[in-house]
């Protein structure tokens, strides 16, 4: 049973390193640069789907690869997942820059730009700091929660 749950979590783990750095890299890319856009976002998840699924393909096939194809299949998925993150983000960049960046409208208070603006707005007319007390206050339960819940699973 152990050689079964290993070979197990070994696969989950490459199936999710051929699926998850595109999406990763929309997500991250996304709230941090307000230029990117959504054909952007659609070329660079449809790129790495299509290069993940094609990866995960030939590691299933390998058996009857060889050449460049059988290199391909045998890169570490870890290495691969890093390669397709890479490759993603430089797609979502390149396929953003080439389009109209979105209205501003559109992306105000979505990406951490826009927000860290929206924020200076805040503090200059805010005149009671009442919610930065009420953050720290639900911050710290979080953190005793999550101490707690840390402290009960590891004994």
């Amino acid at each position: 049973m152990d050689l079964v749950s290993g070979q197990c979590f070994t696969y989950i783990h490459s199936v999710q390193a051929c699926i998850s750095p595109p999406i990763a890299a929309v997500f991250l890319i996304g709230i941090t640069r307000s230029r990117v856009n959504a054909t952007g976002a659609v070329a660079a998840l449809t790129i790495g789907f299509v290069l993940g699924m094609s990866r995960l393909l030939l590691e299933m096939n390998k058996a009857s690869l060889d050449g460049f194809l059988l290199y391909v299949a045998e890169i570490k998925f870890l290495h691969f997942a890093i390669e397709l993150f890479a490759f993603s983000v430089a797609s979502l960049v390149g396929f953003s820059l080439l389009t109209a960046p979105p209205p501003d409208e559109k992306v105000r208070d979505l990406a951490h730009q826009t927000v860290d603006a929206r924020m200076e707005e805040i503090e200059r007319g805010a005149g009671d700091p009442s919610w930065r007390r009420n953050d720290a206050i639900v911050s710290a339960i979080v953190l005793v929660g999550i101490a707690f819940l840390w402290w009960h699973f590891s004994y």
